[in-house]
C-alpha cells in the first residue's frame, strides 16, 4: 500500500474514532435529559393519581357542605366532585405526556445523516480506490 493511500486510510479512520466519541458524548448527554424527564413524568403521573383518589374520597365532600350553603345539596356534590377530579386528570395527563415525550431525538438526527456521509464516502472510495477526502 502507498504511504498516501495508508494515510488516507488512517485519516479517515481517526474521523471515524472522533465521529463514534461524538456521538457517545451526544447519547450521554441526551440519556440523561431522557431520565430527568422519565423522573418528571413518573412524579406528575403519581401526582395525579394521588390528586384522583383524594377526589374520590375526601375533598367533594368537604366543598360539597362548603357549596351546600347556597346550593342544592345534590349539585354541591356534584360540581365539588367534578372540580377535584378535574384537577386529577389534570395531572395525570401531564404527566402522561412527559414520559411519551420522544427520547433522543438529536442522536436519532446526527445518526442518519452520518449514515449518509459513509454511504456517500464507501461509494466515493468504491469509484475511486481510494479513502475520501472530505473529513467532518
Amino acid at each position: 500500500m502507498e504511504p498516501s493511500t495508508r494515510d488516507g486510510w488512517e485519516a479517515l479512520a481517526e474521523d471515524l474514532a472522533r465521529l463514534v466519541r461524538a456521538h457517545a458524548e451526544l447519547v450521554q448527554l441526551e440519556g440523561r435529559e431522557a431520565l430527568q424527564d422519565l423522573v418528571r413524568g413518573g412524579v406528575g403521573l403519581l401526582a395525579g393519581a394521588v390528586a384522583a383518589t383524594g377526589a374520590l374520597l375526601f375533598l367533594p365532600t368537604l366543598l360539597a357542605l362548603v357549596l351546600a350553603q347556597w346550593l342544592a345539596p345534590w349539585l354541591a356534590g356534584l360540581v365539588s366532585w367534578c372540580a377535584v377530579a378535574g384537577l386529577g386528570v389534570g395531572l395525570a395527563l401531564w404527566g402522561w405526556r412527559r414520559l411519551r415525550r420522544p427520547k433522543l431525538p438529536r442522536v436519532r438526527e446526527a445518526l442518519q445523516e452520518d449514515a449518509r456521509w459513509i454511504r456517500e464516502l464507501t461509494a466515493s472510495m468504491r469509484s475511486s480506490g481510494r479513502p475520501g477526502s472530505g473529513s467532518a
